[in-house]
């Protein structure tokens, strides 16, 4: 006779994540030079996202181990006002001879985040009833579609809008991620699973004058597997 299985094999799903932590990090830079003579100060304002979402399958090893990979789009965004102050001011007359350039910026991107984590349950999956697990394993992010925008006032509040030159993020970044969760199944077979993982990038996705990225992830997800 065929055992129930209330892990099963072969699984999929869908997947939505909550960040506990924004993944850029909001602050004011400066920079100043000698040659040529330039000030600027950079003002970097990062838009929360907090929700994401995709897919998720999992594979059954053994009776108590499995695979389970996610899928998971997230959006990143940012505002950035930069003023750069360009030219020396001559003591001898009334007004600032500097020119005074401001730029106002908008960023965005997507993260793709591909997870393949061992998950560990504490009892066998033809085992009744609900059941806890503890994971751990590699994470991949990837940058996608990054879209800049600048509009740039000048010294005579001449005003421009361009496509920006694109902030340069790192393509892929390899992370490492551990968590636990639980799966509880409802009359109907569905498996409800809410989990905890925390993730330690071992680089920056971005990493530039006024615009860093958090390394580490702290995210809540609730997925359904049928």
């Amino acid at each position: 006779m065929r055992r129930k299985a209330y892990v099963r094999r072969i699984s999929a799903g869908a997947s939505l994540t909550v960040s506990a932590i924004d993944f850029l990090k909001g602050e004011t830079e400066y920079n100043d030079t000698t040659i040529p003579p330039l000030l600027s100060e950079i003002t970097f304002d990062p838009k929360r996202h907090w929700v994401g979402g995709g897919l998720m399958i999992q594979f059954a090893i053994v009776e108590r181990v499995s695979v389970n990979i996610n899928a998971l789009h997230r959006r990143v965004e940012y505002d950035s006002i930069r003023q750069d102050v360009a030219g020396v001011d001559n003591p001898n007359t009334p007004q600032d001879d500097r020119t005074l350039t401001v730029i106002d910026g908008w960023t965005r991107a997507r993260y793709l985040d591909i997870p393949v984590l061992a998950r560990v349950y504490n009892i066998g999956r033809h085992e009744p009833g609900n059941r806890w697990f503890f994971q751990a394993g590699p994470s991949l992010r990837t940058v996608r579609k990054v879209k800049a925008t600048v509009t740039t006032t000048d010294n005579d509040l001449n005003v421009t809008t361009a496509d920006g030159p694109l902030p340069q993020f790192r393509r892929n970044v390899v992370g490492m991620t551990a968590g636990f969760g639980a799966q509880f199944i409802d009359p109907v077979g569905t498996r409800v699973i809410p989990e905890v993982r925390y993730t330690r990038w071992l680089g920056s996705s971005l990493d530039v004058f006024g615009a860093h990225s958090w390394r580490d992830q702290i995210e809540f997800i609730f997925s359904l597997s049928f």
